[in-house]
Parts: C-alpha cells; sequence; structure tokens
C-alpha cells in the first residue's frame, strides 16, 4: 500500500510509515492524509511514523499529523513520531507539538512503546 511520499510496512503489532521524501511541503499533504485516512478506516490505528529520512514539514503538514493522531485516538488506536531530525524537532518545539505527540528515537523503541 505504498505511495508516492510514504512506505508501509506492517510490523508486529504496529503499521510503520516511513516518509519517503526530505521536504514535506503543502503539495504533499493531500495524498498524505489520503493514505493515513485509508490506513486508519481499514483498522491500522497503531501507527508509527518514521521521519528519519526527513528533513523538513510545513505547518500544514503538522496541522494534518494532529489530525491524524486524533483520528487514530478515536478509534483506540496511537500514533507515534520517531527518527525525528534536528530541524524537525526544532519545529515541533517552537510549535508546542513535542508535547502533543510521543516522539521516540527509533521504530523498535516506538513499537515496543505500543
Amino acid at each position: 500500500m505504498d505511495s508516492d511520499i510514504l512506505k508501509i510496512d506492517q510490523r508486529d503489532k504496529a503499521t510503520v510509515v516511513s516518509l519517503k521524501i526530505n521536504n514535506v511541503i503543502h503539495d504533499d499533504n493531500e495524498q498524505m492524509v489520503k493514505a493515513f485516512d485509508d490506513l486508519i478506516n481499514a483498522g491500522h490505528v497503531r501507527i508509527v511514523l518514521d521521519l528519519t529520512e526527513t528533513n523538513y514539514v510545513s505547518s500544514l503538514i503538522l496541522a494534518s499529523l494532529v489530525y491524524v493522531q486524533q483520528q487514530s485516538k478515536s478509534k483506540g488506536g496511537n500514533f507515534i513520531l520517531c527518527g525525528v531530525k534536528a530541524r524537525v524537532k526544532e519545529i515541533l518545539m517552537m510549535t508546542n507539538l513535542d508535547k502533543i505527540f510521543q516522539i521516540k528515537e527509533t521504530v523498535d523503541e516506538s513499537i515496543r512503546s505500543l
């Protein structure tokens, strides 16, 4: 179920979504939200978003990630970010989203915490 910007794998009890692009901007938002909606509607509500390859996310993308987290939690799931690089972490801190999202270092650590 991969898309142009996302790689999706099922691992243990989690769906691991890896962003395949360096800078996630407004143009990528519609495709990303649709992919997450499809996953959640199919029952994949324990989601780990691996940002290892991502150096920047726009404000619209951040808002969409908050939406995805809310959708996942509303269905009894969890949404964890991991592999967050310094610049993205700085953006999360500036917007106080580091207090909203559960953030782990690695995919394995994220899966263990589910």
